[in-house]
């Protein structure tokens, strides 16, 4: 198929133009533009000349829009013609074998994959591994991978699953570790998480105990306060006559000694009391 002698530019589109002759004109006009200046006075004429410029370029733009219509109209009727003619029919044409040809690769992979999962399932029976999802594996089955070396990758994926229960099998927490297991199908890093978990529960619990200590002894030692407050009975002395041997109001000053257990606050409220009193005290 001659394809170079089917589609054929008989004439390339000829448009005459003299925009280096304008350019010259549009100088002149913009630089007189330019040179205005803006005053209070001028303003006016500013925005008139401005007008005016805005005007001659939109009557060029209107110009040039209809050039490019111009010359793009025969394009669009042939490309219309194109796609008619030559474009959809290939395209329909190319999406059709793809079909074909995907649906003949995706029942080889299907076979693939199935026959691997047959596989897959022999082999936990013989390593006595209860029932992990063929998708853990993680197997990118393409035509292009051999058959062979994908039982590759699921002989080491189950070795170390086995590997890693025989490594669990002989500890004494070992259900515990079977539970964080089964969620990584890694016995090192499910090891890790039981002790770490259980050094977490160590740590909580001897920081509560160590609160519940400070607790028990807070209470204690205010039950012993509160014990002491009550069973106080001051021993009083027998009043002995002191001088002056008379206040002023002709009464006897007498000496008594005690002793007063009590808190801070109830001490400096006795002090108050006895200096408010005009007692002496030492």
């Amino acid at each position: 198929m001659a394809n170079e002698e089917l589609i054929v530019l008989k004439q390339l589109p000829v448009i005459e133009e003299h925009l280096e002759a304008l350019a010259a004109q549009i100088d002149q006009r913009v630089d007189a533009a330019l040179s205005l200046v803006a005053t209070e006075d001028t303003c006016k004429s500013v925005k008139a000349t401005r007008a005016d410029l805005n005007k001659e370029f939109q009557e060029l733009e209107d110009r040039r829009k209809a050039i490019k219509a111009a010359i793009m109209e025969p394009y669009d009727r042939f490309n219309e013609v194109y796609n008619r003619c030559v474009a959809v029919k290939y395209k329909t044409a190319d999406a059709t074998l793809r079909g074909r040809v995907a649906a003949v690769e995706d029942a080889m992979k299907a076979r693939k994959e199935e026959s691997l999962r047959q596989y897959y399932g022999e082999c936990c029976e013989v390593l006595h591994i209860p029932g992990i999802p063929f998708e853990r594996i993680g197997l990118n089955i393409t035509l292009s991978a051999s058959e062979k070396a994908l039982r590759g990758q699921i002989d080491s994926f189950l070795q170390s699953v086995s590997d890693g229960l025989e490594m669990i099998q002989n500890r004494d927490d070992r259900d515990e570790v079977l539970v964080e297991f089964w969620k990584s199908l890694n016995a090192a890093q499910a090891v890790n998480t039981v002790e770490a978990r259980r050094r977490a529960v160590a740590e909580e619990k001897a920081r509560a105990d160590a609160r519940a200590a400070e607790e028990k002894a807070d209470r204690e030692r205010a039950a012993a306060v509160e014990a002491r407050m009550r069973s106080v009975r001051p021993a009083v002395s027998a009043p002995e006559e002191v001088s002056p041997p008379s206040t002023d109001d002709g009464e006897t000053a007498l000496r008594v000694q005690f002793t007063v257990t009590g808190t801070r606050s109830q001490l400096k409220a006795l002090k108050k009391f006895l200096i408010d009193g005009g007692y002496q005290y030492e």
